[in-house]
């Protein structure tokens, strides 16, 4: 990255923990999440002085194969999303 160049920091959750950083971002499209779209947004947190614990993704349409295999994500499509277990 050059020198005066920025980068737009944006995720549509953040959680600190004890353990560092989770950034949280929500896709509502028609196609599976490529591994283009998870490095770009995982881009983002280069350079600043933040530890990042995981990264956590959420889906309308699920991920492409290849973003299932990255140990620092995790991932949720929709299915998911409507299962999991939370009280009221």
């Amino acid at each position: 990255m050059s020198s005066g160049t920025t980068v737009d920091r944006e995720f549509d959750l953040v959680i600190k923990t004890d353990n560092g950083y989770v950034p949280i971002e929500c896709k509502y499209t028609k196609e599976p999440i490529g591994i283009s779209t998870v490095n770009e947004e995982k881009y983002q947190w280069l350079g600043l002085p933040f530890k990042i614990r995981q990264f956590v993704f959420s889906s309308k349409s699920g991920f492409d194969e290849k973003e299932k295999k990255q140990s620092d994500l995790l991932l949720f499509d929709l299915d998911e999303m409507h299962s999991l277990d939370i009280d009221d």
